[in-house]
């Protein structure tokens, strides 16, 4: 693990007012990167407000759900940082990232998709991401 990425569905502006100033660098929209994120180098942690990205159709818009806990830590949806890695690694030709979407889709293909499947496939997603999850039975969240 190289950092903690935390998404959040609330504005730039209103989680910056929950640190002291100076506490963190405020990044907008870059590169393939749709959204906002605030970073704070101490801990290595990204807040990413309102995770997306910019793709040939649009903008899609990764929903931050939670699926399960995991030692009393909330866990986020399988379906949508599979969907972010792939996302990634076809912007960035990144391997590492290209393996690490694969890992997410076959951990789904064996378990089932979660209520991201939905909400990703209702955006503009490539068609290739799409299909991947199209081929995933969803099955109910788990909270």
């Amino acid at each position: 693990m190289n950092d903690w990425d935390v998404t959040v569905e609330a504005d730039t502006e209103a989680i910056a007012a929950r640190f002291p100033e100076g506490g963190f660098v405020l990044h907008g929209s870059s590169g393939g990167h749709a959204d906002h994120k605030l970073t704070f180098a101490a801990g290595r942690i990204e807040l990413i407000a309102r995770f997306a990205f910019f793709v040939p159709g649009g903008v899609v818009r990764i929903p931050t759900l939670v699926t399960r806990t995991w030692n009393g830590i909330p866990v986020g949806s399988p379906s949508a940082w599979a969907a972010a890695y792939a996302i990634l690694a076809d912007q960035e030709r990144d391997d590492r990232r290209r393996a690490r979407a694969d890992a997410l889709f076959a951990w789904l293909a064996r378990h089932g998709a979660d209520g991201g499947r939905a909400l990703l496939l209702a955006q503009p997603l490539p068609e290739e991401i799409a299909a991947r999850l199209r081929a995933i039975r969803p099955v109910p969240d788990r909270a």
